[in-house]
């Protein structure tokens, strides 16, 4: 296990662990060792929205790749992927409306479903390119965590929008831990190493395609997740309705009439019942964005804007205005103020 962890403050859902297990058992290992050497809990298996820090997660990999004799750990693991760690928010990018909105929520999802990066698509000429960002630093060797990270990305984009989609090609900024022949085969295009960005480019045709309908497996799987989330807050509904929100909030899905349609309850039932509890659905969703606003202000360095974006707010103006009105400072200066106070991480788990 590493000495140390830089940032231990950025966390990652543990539905990230997706397809890692078998993986593990596959090539000798024994996961609960594993987890325990890196100061993990065997109940992240088994929950797959508790938070886990994600420099420990990216140490985990490294580790399984160099115990295991496995240089294309990350790659293999990307295969067991998809969709269904997404969790309820897999629902709904099923019902955005083409493959461009399905890729912005997408998009937005990773960057609340793993606090140590984001990622940012961009259409030049015939080209979509799909960058990803790191947020976290230190000297922790991160390449079999971040192939993970671009070999995932690249399966969810097939899942969603076409199997047969191959990217043009594929940039890393770090030197390859494999063949060039197992990047090729993975990824079926030409992969460049020791770049500035992580890219993946594309023909942007492929967003004129329409979206492949889930299959009955994994819808099965997502109403089996949001009945699992309904189940575990009991009959706190407004426990159940901050569970919702904050899984939803990527997606656009946030407001009351799909909220309402997730537990379902017609909206006005739903909102009588939040009064009878003390509350409302704006309060519990205004409570839900600045949770993860805090989180995000103090402990990453995610532009305001696109914080913005990910929260649902049309514009940075009106995100500023909320902020200013239940904090009384505008975002920016929140952030200033809290990040020399070192409060990084409070309530992480709380708002994802």
């Amino acid at each position: 296990m590493s000495s140390s962890y830089s940032t231990p403050a950025y966390g990652v859902r543990s539905g990230a662990l997706m397809g890692w297990r078998p993986l593990v058992e596959s090539l000798g290992g024994e996961p609960r060792v594993l987890l325990r050497d890196h100061g993990l809990s065997p109940s992240l298996l088994t929950d797959p929205d508790a938070i886990m820090p994600v420099a420990r997660f990216a140490a985990l990999l490294g580790s399984c790749a160099r115990r295991l004799a496995c240089p294309d750990f990350g790659l293999r693991m990307a295969d067991g992927q998809g969709m269904a760690m997404l969790g309820a928010l897999g629902k709904l990018i099923q019902d955005s409306a083409g493959p461009q909105d399905g890729l912005a929520v997408l998009q937005r999802h990773i960057a609340l479903h793993n606090q140590g990066e984001y990622w940012s698509s961009q259409v030049t000429g015939d080209r979509l390119y799909v960058y990803r960002f790191e947020l976290f630093d230190g000297d922790l060797d991160r390449r079999v965590y971040r192939e993970l990270s671009v070999g995932a990305c690249l399966r969810l984009i097939q899942e969603l929008i076409g199997r047969d989609i191959r990217p043009l090609r594929v940039a890393l900024c770090h030197r390859p831990l494999a063949t060039q022949a197992r990047y090729r085969r993975f990824f079926s295009a030409p992969v460049s190493f020791n770049e500035e960005q992580d890219v993946l480019v594309f023909d942007a045709a492929i967003l004129r395609r329409r979206l492949v309908p889930a299959s009955e497996a994994l819808n099965r799987y997502l109403d089996g997740y949001i009945q699992g989330l309904i189940r575990e807050t009991g009959d706190d509904l407004a426990r159940r309705v901050r569970a919702l929100i904050s899984q939803t909030l990527p997606a656009g899905g946030h407001d009351l009439q799909h909220i309402a349609a997730l537990l379902a309850l017609h909206p006005r039932t739903l909102q009588r019942r939040l009064r009878q509890q003390g509350t409302g659905f704006n309060t519990l969703l205004t409570e839900t964005r600045m949770g993860v606003a805090r989180w995000h202000l103090s402990a990453s360095t995610i532009p305001v804007t696109m914080l913005a974006s990910l929260l649902g707010y049309a514009n940075v103006g009106a995100f500023s205005r909320a902020f200013h009105k239940a904090h009384g400072c505008p975002p920016r200066q929140w952030r200033r103020q809290h990040a020399l106070r070192g409060t990084a991480g409070n309530g992480v788990g709380a708002v994802l």
